[in-house]
């Protein structure tokens, strides 16, 4: 303990004495395990800490597919549902619920809430208890008693966190229902902020409901019984799926919406999503291979000084020290070095996370729990210690392998290398630059493909919209609700600074197509005809107006497209071609399949250009467009084009809404352009954060071939003195320290290309528009890194070329 003790002293007492040295190799390795540190912060909040709910990992979701659109809705039918419990072997339990919107209207101003219709075991299963109060029973729930659980954020946002909240009446929907219990924060089904549990059978229509199998309508969860697996589990439900297939042969045989076949999902991966855990898995990789050139640069460093310190080691040989005694204090000297770093790093690393909180994609699943709790400090300490041994034992071999001998006879004058030393300082430098080269190579790919991301046109103008969500109360009628609308565009039109104003059902999709349509002059639907799903939306007349969507055949609406007139509506241009091929849709008809066959056609009177109205780097889908008055809806986005910033309009265009009707919620106030600059944030954040980390990793290789050649020309400075001596040129010079920094960076490039074009492969999933081995980017890459060895070089190299003969020669 005493020896331990001394080395440590020692070691303090060395890092002390070149605080230069010692700054130089903290900020260096703090930067990588800071980055470390908070990327694994987040790895650990998102992706590794467990749900919580009663034995987690044994939690499932299920949902059914929508087999001819080769799409799935996470969601399925009750009837399906019900039979899913019934047969299942693997399962011991399984819960039914949905999420909805609805509107409360008690108080002085009416709000907009994600809320959720559960079946009664739903809480139970979970494992999770209200912290006031109690769930409602099966009983309750057959009943169809109106009671309502509320969220822990619901609870103190509207009632102050009273004590005295249960037996209290909450207004749903213009409707009453007792408050019986506040659940924790922390539970967040069936959707992420959920505010409210209604009993599952409150449902509109839910007589009619519970008996349709072919309507998904909801979220099932289940728990695996003990000893079954994932896998296991979903051979299971294969079965199930299979048995009701020949159970409802008419079914199976039109499946458009749903399907027989169940998916089986963790419920932890199910929240996370693939794209959230690619991104962070790529991150992850990324904080690594930036750490690793940390180090190697490090390693480096402590190569050099150990080389100055050569000397002092020998003495300490000569006078009976052994090697594994010098190994030890040199490791205890670069343990404590690792040590500084990881503490500044822990530093960084929370400045990070609250950077991330801030700036980052704010849907990311538990994105509020982030921080250094004992996991992650766990993490940063071993990971210090493992990588001061690793990248510290090198060094301290090479340098301890100096003879004591040739040390002492070379006293007070510059001692040869130890043995393999610059050696070793050119493979650190080749490892570096391959290490880069991977990691700007898909920095490089992900900035390529959110360019062209960019670039892409939605097919509208977004510039100068402001955009409001609108919600009526369901107690209305189909007339009211067109009246209001009609009623508060024409107001919001009479406002200052306001060009045109219009409306929509929902302005971005929220999903893939789901209404089948049929063509006229097809033969009747179910049974043998062609059945093809598209999106629709009720729209006012000057909807495309506002949005700049272009006008390619027939006419715009009218207010003569009104509730009486003959039904008419305007198509996509996808729509057409798929429906219509190269005829003209103009003047033709089609019908929903929900409608009857009475009912009377739809004629198309206009065809107008594609909109990217989900996600930018999907292709377009089939969309249909009704007149409001025909198709009038109970919740809508308005859109209002100005003249000037229209954020500036969004209390205006609220008091214009209250004006109309009090109880009606506006909510989701933005702009067109923020909501598409949302859209892309989390492909925005990740390209910025591995950008950022690529510029880094040029810096550090930077750094690492300038301290390559500067230890270089120090060591060789009489060799250099005695070649101008002889008649070596300063270009000569030149030319032989900057080829002798080429080397090893070409070499490193190369080998980096190999792994770059191996593991960028499994960047796919996140690019658009280029292939993870996109030629024009590696071309890129290669010259930037051979760019920055240059740039890297150049400084030690006229350096050298500064060495005066006369003094060289006496460098000796």
């Amino acid at each position: 303990m005493g020896t331990f003790l001394q080395d440590l002293r020692y070691g303090l007492r060395m890092l002390a004495k070149n605080p230069g040295f010692t700054a130089v190799a903290i900020l260096t390795l703090a930067l990588g395990i800071g980055a470390n540190t908070a990327i694994f912060s987040i790895v650990n909040a998102v992706l590794l800490r467990p749900l919580p709910y009663k034995d987690p990992g044994r939690l499932a979701v299920l949902w059914t597919d929508n087999v001819k659109q080769n799409l799935h809705q996470e969601r399925t039918s009750y009837p399906n549902f019900e039979d899913w419990r019934k047969h299942s072997r693997a399962f011991e339990d399984m819960a039914f619920s949905s999420a909805f919107t609805v509107n409360l209207t008690a108080g002085d101003e009416p709000e907009r809430v994600i809320a959720g219709r559960a079946s009664a075991n739903l809480f139970p299963m979970m494992g999770v208890k209200p912290i006031l109060g109690r769930t409602f029973s099966s009983e309750e729930e057959e009943r169809g008693e109106r009671l309502v659980l509320l969220s822990y954020g619901l609870w103190q946002r509207r009632f102050g966190s009273s004590q005295d909240v249960l037996g209290k009446s909450l207004e749903i929907d213009g409707a009453p229902a007792v408050i019986i219990g506040v659940m924790p924060a922390t539970f967040e089904i069936p959707a992420r902020d959920t505010q409210l549990w209604e009993p599952l059978t409150l449902f509109p229509n839910w007589n009619a409901l519970k008996r349709q199998r072919d309507t998904p309508s909801g979220f099932v969860v289940g728990r695996l019984r003990p000893g079954f697996t994932f896998a296991q589990a979903q051979s299971d439900m294969d079965s199930v799926g299979r048995l009701l297939a020949r159970q409802y042969p008419s079914l199976a045989a039109n499946l458009d919406f749903f399907g027989f076949g169940v998916n089986v999902m963790p419920l932890e991966s199910y929240f996370t999503g693939p794209e959230v855990r690619s991104a962070l898995w790529l991150l992850f990789g990324a904080v690594v291979l930036v750490l690793l050139i940390a180090c190697t640069n490090v390693a480096s460093l402590l190569l050099s000084r150990g080389a100055s310190r050569a000397g002092e080691l020998a003495v300490r040989m000569a006078l009976g020290a052994r090697k594994t005694r010098l190994v030890r204090q040199l490791l205890t000297e670069s343990t404590l070095l690792y040590l500084a770093s990881c503490l500044l790093g822990l530093l960084l690393a929370t400045w990070g996370d609250w950077a991330f909180q801030r700036l980052g994609p704010q849907d990311v699943f538990r994105l509020h729990e982030i921080g250094i709790d004992k996991r992650v400090l766990i993490f940063s300490l071993v990971l210090s210690f493992v990588t001061a041994i690793l990248f510290g034992l090198a060094p301290a071999f090479r340098i301890s392998a100096t003879d004591p001998q040739q040390a002492l006879r070379h006293a007070g004058r510059s001692l040869p290398d130890a043995p393999g030393v610059l050696r070793i300082h050119y493979l650190l430098v080749m490892a570096e630059f391959a290490l880069a080269m991977v990691l700007v190579t898909g920095a490089g790919l992900l900035i390529n493909s959110f360019l062209r991301v960019q670039g892409i046109d939605p097919g509208f103008r977004p510039e100068r919209v402001l955009t409001a969500r609108v919600v009526q109360s369901k107690s209305k009628s189909e007339v009211e609700w067109a009246s209001f609308y009609q009623q508060a565009l024409e107001r919001i039109r009479a406002l200052p600074g306001v060009e045109a104003a219009g409306a929509i059902d929902n302005f971005f999709l929220s999903s893939f197509p789901d209404e089948a349509i049929v063509v006229e002059g097809q033969p009747p639907w179910p049974p043998g005809s062609t059945v093809e799903q598209v999106t629709d939306d009720g729209i006012s007349p000057d909807y495309f107006r506002v949005m700049g969507v272009p006008l390619l055949r027939g006419r715009w609406f009218t207010d003569q497209d009104s509730a009486s007139a003959p039904r008419v509506g305007i198509i996509n241009a996808t729509t057409a071609r798929r429906f219509w091929k190269d005829a003209d849709p103009v003047g033709r008809a089609f019908k929903f399949s929900f409608q009857k066959v009475t009912d009377p056609w739809i004629t198309v009177v206009g065809v107008v250009g594609d909109m990217r109205r989900d996600d930018l780097t999907k292709e377009p889908v089939s969309q249909v467009f009704l007149p409001l008055s025909q198709d009038p809806a109970r919740g809508m986005d308005l859109v209002i084009r100005t003249s000037s910033d229209p954020l500036k309009l969004a209390d205006e265009v609220r008091g214009v809404q209250r004006s109309v009707d009090r109880t009606a919620p506006v909510f989701n106030i933005t702009t067109v352009a923020n909501e598409l600059h949302e859209r892309i944030a989390q492909r925005r954040f990740e390209t910025a954060l591995v950008g950022l980390f690529g510029a880094l990793a040029l810096a550090l290789a930077a750094i690492g071939i300038y301290g390559l050649l500067h230890y270089s020309v120090a060591r060789r400075t009489h060799e250099i003195g005695i070649r101008m001596a002889l008649g070596a040129q300063q270009h000569d010079v030149l030319k032989l320290v900057v080829g002798q920094g080429l080397v090893p960076a070409v070499i490193g490039v190369g080998a980096g290309v190999l792994g770059a074009a191996g593991l960028t492969r499994f960047l796919s999933s996140l690019l658009y528009g280029v292939t993870p081995t996109d030629p024009a980017t590696f071309i890129a890459v290669s010259a930037i890194l051979v760019g920055v060895a240059l740039f890297g070089s150049y400084i030690p190299a006229r350096r050298a070329t500064k060495v005066d003969p006369m003094v060289a020669l006496r460098y000796e």
